[in-house]
């Protein structure tokens, strides 16, 4: 499709991005991105697309899952875009439950059986891990080792925790705290990832928050980036214009949209979610019914769910 000239002028300077990263911020980039036209943002991605392959291809060794990344010097993971993950993130249906030893044993046995029914991960809620009988560890140590417990990171002290704990930090105002919470944690080995909950942080402007995670990633952090909000009323062209720009952002390490955790809302937003290349869904609940309705979605778009173990 045609593009007029000053796109496609713009369009030879960002397809220099990971270069240009040296002497742009990411917040000039990502505004030069969004001066693009429709029709020039489409033609970037598939720039972005054919470079990452180039560099896939004159790196070095390519094992079929990772490859050397020749710019950072990495051995990277491929991004499975064919391949669809779910997670589960219960809200405050979990968190507003009445809690005792019984109700403990009784979450950890949903949570296997969730896992069990192709379920990657679990999203613990705030309050439901400040209640006492629901210890992180105990539930993370109870799961199968490859069944990740997305824990928030507040008063998670700086220990070392079971492999499949993942220390979630809910993206703030000041990126300072944000950097200090994960780095403490970084040091000793535990993984950490960035999420935005509340539709507060979720209405920002979508090129700052694309700036702030940018900036986690290079420090060493993120290994997920969770869009997930709280309210089950939210504005689905948020989500669709975050997930554009962060899809945008040419980071170290694995591309941002194999890091992204996207709330599954209508057929809608699934849809776009999966022509962005996100493979990673967050649900609320996995009954049949529900899991049928994604399965349909995904394999429409010529996709394969994951199933239990995979």
């Amino acid at each position: 499709s045609k593009i007029n000239v000053l796109d496609y002028l713009e369009l030879l300077l960002l397809s220099h991005s990971s270069s240009l990263r040296t002497h742009w911020s990411d917040q000039t980039m990502l505004s030069s991105l969004a001066r693009l036209s429709p029709k020039a943002r489409t033609a970037h991605r598939q720039l972005e697309v054919f470079r990452r392959s180039r560099r896939l291809l004159v790196g070095t060794t390519n094992t079929g899952s990772t490859y050397y990344d020749s710019q950072s010097g990495m051995t990277v993971p491929l991004h499975d875009e064919e391949t669809v993950s779910l997670y589960l993130d219960p809200g405050a249906s979990l968190s507003t439950m009445e809690t005792d030893d019984h109700q403990s044993q009784s979450l950890i046995t949903t949570l296997a059986e969730a896992h069990e029914a192709g379920i990657a991960g679990f999203r613990l809620p705030e309050m439901a891990k400040s209640m006492s009988v629901l210890d992180p560890v105990l539930i993370a140590e109870s799961l199968a080792p490859d069944c990740t417990l997305f824990v928030p990171s507040p008063g998670m002290k700086a220990v070392a925790y079971p492999g499949n704990i993942n220390l979630l930090v809910e993206l703030q105002d000041s990126r300072e705290i944000v950097e200090e919470s994960i780095s403490k944690h970084l040091v000793i080995g535990t993984q950490t990832s960035v999420g935005l909950f509340d539709t507060f942080y979720l209405d920002q402007d979508a090129i700052g928050i694309a700036t702030n995670v940018a900036s986690l990633i290079d420090k060493g952090g993120c290994s997920f980036v969770w869009l997930c909000p709280n309210e089950d009323d939210f504005c689905e062209d948020t989500i669709i214009e975050l997930v554009e720009q962060l899809s945008y952002l040419d980071v170290v390490g694995p591309t941002v949209k194999s890091r992204l955790v996207v709330r599954a809302g209508s057929e809608d937003l699934v849809e776009e979610c999966l022509d962005f290349g996100v493979n990673k869904l967050a649900v609320r609940n996995f009954d049949k019914t529900s899991l049928d309705g994604l399965r349909n979605i995904i394999e429409q778009k010529g996709k394969r769910l994951v199933s239990g173990h995979e």
